[in-house]
């Protein structure tokens, strides 16, 4: 039952070449967010050397899905992702159970991102009550400290996390998780 719903929740990754390539998610626990408009270009997610500080999120979504269709992909997605959270046995090994954790951090935290530059866009362009826009955007911000925080031990216990094959090097670590949060506050 948790591997049907942690299938029909991957299902909703908005799968698009440059969603694969400059999207949030393999780098999203350690992703700066940028209240003010930087213009940075989005990372290359099989490279090492990029900073994960882009904040032109439009650009992993082009020929594929709109900002909002992607965020309500991930709502989905991470819903169904920890209802089979929920469904693991007891009995589940640590090391799957880690990777099933630190995916669905990864995957909320992706959410997040894309989710804080909506909200940054409709309050840039005068969209909807700018209070209320920096309130949700201050709440996202809080829920990616923790989210960065849950990520550490995680690391800590299964080195595996963070590694990137292609990068050859590793995407997060508690180091880098810990100068997030720094960041973040």
């Amino acid at each position: 039952k948790a591997y049907e719903l942690f299938e029909e929740g991957y299902k909703n990754y908005p799968v698009n070449i440059m969603f694969s390539y400059y999207g949030p998610m393999h780098d999203s626990v350690v992703w700066e967010l940028q209240l003010e408009p930087k213009n940075a270009n989005l990372p290359q997610s099989w490279m090492y050397e990029d900073a994960a500080n882009g904040d032109r999120i439009w650009e992993c979504l082009q020929r594929g899905h709109t900002l909002d269709e992607a965020v309500t992909l991930f709502e989905t997605m991470t819903k169904l992702w920890k209802e089979g959270k929920n469904a693991v046995p007891n009995q589940l090994v640590s090391e799957q159970k880690s990777v099933i954790d630190a995916f669905e951090i990864l995957a909320d935290s992706c959410k997040n991102i894309l989710e804080f530059y909506y909200k940054r866009d409709k309050l840039l362009y005068g969209e909807g009550n700018a209070e209320v826009l920096l309130e949700e955007m201050k709440a996202i911000v809080d829920e990616e400290i923790s989210n960065s925080g849950k990520m550490i031990p995680l690391c800590e216990k299964d080195s595996r996390l963070g590694y990137h094959s292609e990068a050859e090097s590793y995407k997060f670590s508690p180091d880098k998780l810990t100068q997030r949060i720094k960041a973040l506050e």
